[in-house]
């Protein structure tokens, strides 16, 4: 848990930080979406290790106060738990570039 949330914290501090004249706002709002997108990756990795992990699904209920926690807590329980620690790092990381190719072609 302190591992999602500090992922959380750092990718809202690197919002874009240039000025007006560096950048137009279509490329400000390009970059933000896939900041955006890069979190929806972190939270979807941090999110199957606890499925991975063993973590009872009723345990994540705080973080499915919005629409896209809940997704990738739910997209991740339809997933299946491996006995294989090799599977298990595989399936961590398929799952978030999912996360994270579903929001860039979401755009």
């Amino acid at each position: 848990m302190k591992t999602l949330l500090a992922a959380v914290l750092v990718l809202l501090s690197l919002s874009v930080q240039a000025e007006d004249t560096e950048l137009t706002k279509e490329q400000k709002l390009e970059a933000l979406h896939l900041e955006g997108c890069q979190l929806n990756g972190l939270l979807a990795v941090e999110y199957m290790k606890m499925r991975q992990g063993g973590v009872a699904m009723s345990e994540l209920t705080e973080f499915m106060s919005d629409s896209l926690n809940k997704a990738l807590i739910i997209g991740a329980y339809k997933k299946p738990v491996w006995r294989a620690k090799t599977n298990k790092e595989a399936a961590i990381s398929e799952y978030g570039s999912e996360a994270m190719l579903s929001c860039l072609e979401s755009k």
